[in-house]
């Protein structure tokens, strides 16, 4: 299967300039990606995403890496393609715009396809154990769009993994009776998950890790290798990751990137995405709804700041970088101890190039 999100519209001629964009959040949009894919998985088959994509330029898609590889990973699929890297060469030979559907010169999808690889293809979410199967009459039903499925079935995605059968078919190994809303779960905790989600839009997985907020626009993963929250601003905690006085959206994730716990990893990896755009973009307005040119090759962060704390079994011996987009330090920034809390502040206009990712490790002496 396959799905975007924020879709360009062509108020004029087809795949020509203007686009329209909705500009809305994917996370208060109740995640249609991936919501909308997760009932059409044929349970005990393979399912492959084969394009998947939240289009720039939409200022929310810093949201893409921890919904797409976090619940991927919830529902154990096989295989995510982005669409696309790049639709011809000279994109991938020589530094152009980032534009269209094309991640070669878009930095901010490739750092959110990082998070996407820690927690789906590392497995740093773990699937659902509970796995629930809708029945449908006819298999013709395959082909037609996820809107065929009930709501409730559709949101289950979020909390178990899901599928469907054409009637007759192998249940697989659902752990559920063929179900799709019309009773209550016979499994209570997930049924207690399923309703909390139905009446306040929160949502969180069966496992734990995943903890979706459609009104509050927060996206929470509280895994033990990888921690992130994702959110339009302010404050909020998941796991031994707090994130205080975010000033735009933006998802800030730490990844232990030596195997061990994050909370006891001599080298992490934070992700601090905002939003990155072409210079001398041409919008309708400032609310980008309808995009005119997509401007020259030289890239814009959007400025970004939070203060960023996290519990560390050896916090005084750790050392934050902030790094340049290939890697290499930037520079190092100051930090404090708090109550066993590594604490210090994100800041994307930190150096003149941008920072999008931070380096944190014990001090060299100590390694």
């Amino acid at each position: 299967n396959h799905a975007y999100f924020d879709h360009p519209g062509f108020p004029k001629n087809r795949w020509n300039l203007p686009f329209s964009y909705l500009q809305r959040s994917a996370i208060s949009e109740m995640a249609s990606v991936p919501r909308d894919l997760m009932p059409t998985r044929l349970p005990g088959k393979p399912f492959l995403v084969t394009e998947f994509n939240y289009c720039n330029p939409n200022l929310y898609r810093a949201e893409a890496g921890p919904l797409i590889g976090g619940y991927a990973a919830l529902q154990n699929w096989d295989a995510l393609y982005r669409f696309a890297w790049s639709h011809s060469a000279r994109d991938i030979e020589q530094v152009v715009s980032a534009y269209g559907f094309n991640a070669v010169n878009d930095p901010l999808a490739q750092f959110s396809d990082r998070l996407a690889m820690l927690l789906f293809r590392r497995g740093d979410v773990r699937p659902a154990r509970e796995k629930v199967v809708c029945e449908i009459p006819d298999a013709s039903e395959w082909k037609t769009a996820a809107a065929k499925y009930p709501q409730s079935f559709r949101e289950l995605g979020f909390i178990a993994q899901v599928g469907s059968r054409a009637g007759g078919a192998d249940p697989a190994d659902a752990t559920e009776s063929p179900w799709c809303g019309e009773r209550p779960l016979s499994n209570a905790a997930v049924e207690t998950l399923r309703r909390r989600f139905r009446f306040d839009n929160i949502a969180q997985s069966a496992s734990g890790e995943l903890y979706l907020d459609a009104a509050k626009g927060v996206l929470k993963i509280s895994a033990p290798r990888t921690a992130a929250i994702t959110l339009p601003g302010g404050s909020e905690v998941s796991g031994v990751l707090a994130v205080r006085g975010a000033d735009v959206p933006q998802t800030i994730a730490l990844s232990s990137l030596d195997g061990k716990l994050l909370a006891e990893s001599g080298r992490i990896l934070l992700l601090h995405l905002t939003d990155t755009l072409n210079f001398q973009a041409k919008f309708s307005d400032a609310n980008r709804n309808t995009l005119y040119k997509w401007g020259s090759s030289r890239l814009l962060v959007r400025r970004g700041r939070a203060e960023v704390s996290f519990l560390h079994r050896d916090a005084g011996e750790m050392e934050v970088f902030a790094l340049h987009a290939d890697g290499s330090v930037a520079r190092q920034l100051p930090r404090r101890v708090e109550n066993g809390r590594l604490v210090f502040t994100v800041d994307t206009a930190l150096d003149d190039k941008g920072v999008l990712a931070y380096r944190i490790s014990r001090r060299e002496s100590n390694r």
